[in-house]
């Protein structure tokens, strides 16, 4: 079974979150590996509750981070990681209940859940925080606001 693996155009751009991403998607790969190898039910039940574990942790932590840096669309994302734990704890409740689900169907739904939420959600947060850092350099003088159409002097320097 392929693994899910991580790309550059994954990376939000905060260090702290996009390191615990790399952190989910290697815990998603050790159960994949498990699953596929038939490492029996006591190991993969560890792996889920472990990548449960660190979810929850992530959860809190970019949360922590959302609201330390004034996030507007929080309460939405944070909605958003409600629904997601909850369908991870259903996940796992059925992995113990000895319910078959198909690997790539494991596969795919262990995917769509982290793939889709850092490209659909986290990169809001990584976009907001660099518009803001902008923002915030042109207020304090840093940064000249740009007129369109006008080329800045460094980037007219290569035409010609």
């Amino acid at each position: 079974m392929p693994s899910i693996q991580w790309e550059d155009t994954l990376a939000i751009g905060i260090y702290a979150i996009d390191r615990q991403h790399m952190d989910l998607l290697a815990l998603v790969n050790e159960f994949l590996k498990a699953i596929a190898q038939k490492r029996g039910k006591d190991v993969v039940e560890k792996i889920v509750a472990r990548l449960r574990e660190y979810t929850v942790l992530h959860f809190h932590d970019e949360e922590a981070y959302m609201n330390e840096v004034r996030y507007p669309a929080r309460g939405e994302h944070q909605m958003r990681h409600q629904e997601l734990a909850r369908a991870v704890k259903l996940f796992q409740r059925d992995l113990y209940k000895h319910r078959d689900v198909p690997v790539e169907q494991l596969r795919q739904f262990l995917k769509d859940w982290l793939i889709n939420h850092i490209l659909e959600q986290d990169m809001k947060i990584g976009k907001w925080v660099r518009a803001e850092e902008e923002r915030r350099k042109i207020k304090a003088g840093e940064k000249e606001v740009p007129v369109q159409g006008e080329v800045p002097e460094d980037e007219g320097a290569n035409e010609g």
